[in-house]
């Protein structure tokens, strides 16, 4: 046995186990690390300290593990998945299949919480059973689609072709419009990624959204638009008459009428 000079204890000519291995990987997942880009916004050099290794040897473990979608050596590389029992595979096709965005730590909490699974399992036998071991098939990372909601009842196209029909018959310089919308800042509530069956979209439907960071409320007409605020938060309806008060009060001041 020998010591390296990061002062780690090592075999000479064995590579590194297999259970460091997952342990360095899911470090780099746990602080950023992106498992489809590589893309890692933390330091190597601070991960290869911890674990008493050269920067270089943990940056050919990433980029071995984005590149092919294991980091084991090729005899066992198939050993944390088979850890993983049928009912447990299942799960997390139920649970990927409802929610197309978990995690692979969300669906390792999940499985600790209802699933009696071995210790050792990690984020990376996850992600690989996700990937290779579900039963409608392989399964791949993906953009998501987010579906529409029902628009087109009978009540809404009545209420809009009533509303039309009385938008023809009104000068429509004489027409102000009024509109709010909610920004986050950056977008970080919603994810814009998860798994589906290869060859299929990755649609999520997602029954409470976040209340938006901030809200921005603007007059506007065909020659201009004449005021906008914005506030903290979601809007209500005394914010909407806050709004219409100080709306009110510049456009007196332009032309002397609202």
């Amino acid at each position: 046995m020998n010591v390296n000079q990061k002062g780690r204890l090592y075999h000479k000519g064995k590579s590194l186990q297999n259970d460091l291995r997952s342990l360095i990987i899911d470090t780099i997942v746990d602080a950023g690390g992106d498992i489809v880009t590589g893309f890692f916004p933390g330091n190597f050099a601070v991960i290869a300290k911890t674990f008493k290794l050269k920067t270089d040897t943990v940056v050919k473990l990433w980029r071995q593990f984005v590149a092919n979608g294991y980091h084991e050596r090729p005899k066992s590389q198939a050993t944390g998945v088979r850890s993983l029992q049928p009912h447990d595979l299942e799960f997390i096709e139920f649970l990927k299949t409802d929610r197309p965005s978990l995690t692979s730590g969300e669906l390792l909490r999940e499985l600790n919480e209802y699933s009696q699974i071995p210790g050792g399992v990690s984020h990376v036998t996850i992600n690989r059973a996700v990937r290779n071991c579900m039963q409608g098939g392989k399964w791949s990372r993906k953009r998501m689609t987010r579906p529409a909601t029902e628009k087109f009842t009978d009540d809404n196209i009545a209420y809009c072709q009533a509303f039309v029909d009385y938008i023809s018959t009104v000068d429509p310089y004489r027409l102000k419009y009024f509109d709010e919308t909610g920004l986050k800042l950056p977008d970080v509530a919603n994810p814009h990624y998860g798994h589906s069956l290869v060859g299929e979209r990755c649609v999520e439907i997602s029954r409470n959204t976040q209340s938006p960071n901030i809200t921005l409320n603007l007059l506007c007409g065909l020659e201009n638009f004449f005021y906008a605020n914005t506030i903290r938060g979601a809007t209500d309806t005394m914010g909407f008459l806050q709004f219409f008060s100080e709306a009110s009060q510049i456009f007196n001041q332009i032309d002397g009428v609202f």
